[in-house]
């Protein structure tokens, strides 16, 4: 019998490749420092702190997973006297089936989220990476349990307006200059 939250699981497994990818890439620092995997891969930062990147192992061995998300109304939120938001529930779900406990790092910046996680301060990141981003060079990406895509939102002409510059179709934006978020 499959377990009820066997998807979640696999998610959360994959966001961890992530990290896992991360290392890998550093695998020619590790060579020059000598040190496995889960040893010092940095120098102190700036803040005199020593940091380091971990393994699923080395993450298990802990007992803690250190996960950082951006804190808004839907990934996540503290609602009342509690913690929720969909990214929290996902990794919530992966933590109590492994028995391992969570730390949430609230960051809004993801190029901070993106810091955190390469000085070692962190182990995921629980976001939404566009696939076509150039960190999907970098990054090992789930496999996606949404998708989204861009819409164009715009008014409705009236019966005043000219429908000349209302768009219908991908090819009335031809010759327009046009503004997307990045």
């Amino acid at each position: 019998m499959r377990k009820k939250h066997n998807l979640p699981t696999y998610l959360i497994l994959s966001i961890i490749a992530v990290t896992i990818a991360l290392i890998w890439s550093l695998h020619n620092k590790e060579q020059e420092l000598g040190g496995g995997l889960t040893e010092l891969l940095y120098n102190k930062q700036q803040t005199g702190a020593i940091t380091h990147l971990r393994d699923y192992d080395a993450i298990v061995a802990e007992g803690i997973v250190r996960a950082t998300v951006e804190y808004n109304s839907t990934g996540f939120y503290v609602d009342k006297d509690s913690f929720s938001g969909f990214h929290y529930e996902l990794l919530k779900i992966f933590t109590q089936e492994k028995g391992l406990k969570l730390e949430i790092i609230p960051e809004m910046s993801f190029n901070k989220r993106m810091s955190i996680l390469n000085t070692g301060g962190c182990d995921i990141i629980a976001h939404e990476i566009a696939a076509i981003s150039e960190l999907k060079d970098s990054l090992r990406l789930t496999v996606p349990i949404m998708l989204s895509k861009s819409i164009l939102v715009q008014r409705k002409p009236s019966e005043k307006d000219s429908l000349s510059s209302y768009i219908e179709s991908l090819l009335d934006l031809g010759g327009k200059t046009i503004h997307l978020v990045k």
